[in-house]
């Protein structure tokens, strides 16, 4: 059942992207941000929050920071106050943070006072590149310099730089946290596409419509990634990711995409999304993910 509805959404949400064609939204500050993909564009999750000391005197919690902005002005409680060096990471699990001609990401730091941030990006949640300091009136953010041709990133970090000590709501103030450059993601079971340890693709009238769905977009790239739990070895769940990956490149372009629009690659055990400690997190683990990147360079 859990495999139907990730190919449902799957099937229902790239023509969605596609008719949506985009939507601009308010800064918080008097202006106006396009964003290619739209509602999908903004992070879903809040991965962990250390509020900064001073702490805000009304606590507006993390998740106010998730979605779509809707900050309008006011005592709203609709963001969310780091305080004075506060962190928070968030996630994105409808779509990833890709490189764009132009800012890539925008962090709708909301106010009268200019608060900056430092901005991280990071693939695993763990290993982090730092990509530049909001302020000075600019909350968008270029990834450009600092990452490779291709790469997705899933998780943000922002730090309040200790900038604003006083007041009742000292540190930023986030209300969104979007993704110009963005991909859409969609994780497949393993169990739906393989056998246990095999990368022999079963049934594939399905990934026949993915690519379909995929040749109605246009400007498109695709990363294909090969992900396992930790049963094993190290190097032979790297090889098995490695080699599933290669198999739904090649179904790929078999079916009339082009190699060049297609980057695959394989993690194995490295990037975990849930528990190995449970059946239920190995199976969430034993994974491949598929990245559609529109509107590249």
């Amino acid at each position: 059942m859990k495999n139907s509805i990730i190919f449902l959404l799957l099937l229902t949400i790239v023509p969605y992207v596609r008719a949506q064609g985009g939507k601009t939204y308010p800064d918080g500050k008097g202006g106006e941000v396009y964003f290619p993909l739209g509602d999908v564009s903004f992070a879903d999750e809040v991965v962990s929050f250390k509020v900064g000391d001073p702490a805000p005197v009304d606590g507006y919690g993390p998740e106010k920071s998730l979605h779509i902005p809707d900050y309008t002005g006011g005592f709203q409680e609709k963001y969310t106050t780091l305080g004075y060096g506060g962190e928070l990471i968030v996630k994105f699990n409808d779509n990833t943070l890709a490189d764009i001609e132009g800012p890539d990401l925008y962090i709708f730091e909301i106010g009268p006072a200019v608060e900056p941030v430092d901005v991280y990006i990071s693939k695993d949640g763990k290993n982090w590149i730092a990509v530049g300091r909001t302020g000075g009136g600019f909350s968008e953010v270029d990834i450009s310099e600092f990452i490779q041709k291709n790469d997705v990133f899933r998780y943000v970090k922002v730090v309040d730089i200790k900038d604003k000590k006083s007041g009742k709501w000292p540190g930023a103030d986030i209300d969104a946290i979007g993704a110009i450059g963005s991909g859409l993601n969609f994780k497949l079971n393993d169990a739906f596409l393989f056998d246990t340890g095999k990368a022999v693709l079963k049934d594939t009238k399905e990934l026949i419509q993915v690519v379909e769905k995929i040749k109605s977009l246009e400007n498109y790239s695709i990363v294909i990634e090969g992900h396992t739990d930790n049963v094993g070895t190290t190097e032979s769940n790297q090889l098995l990711s490695e080699k599933r990956a290669g198999a739904i490149k090649s179904f790929f372009l078999d079916h009339g995409i082009e190699e060049q629009a297609i980057t695959a690659r394989a993690y194995g055990e490295l990037q975990p999304i849930a528990n190995n400690n449970t059946e239920e997190g190995k199976a969430q683990n034993r994974r491949v993910e598929i990245v559609v990147l529109l509107n590249r360079q």
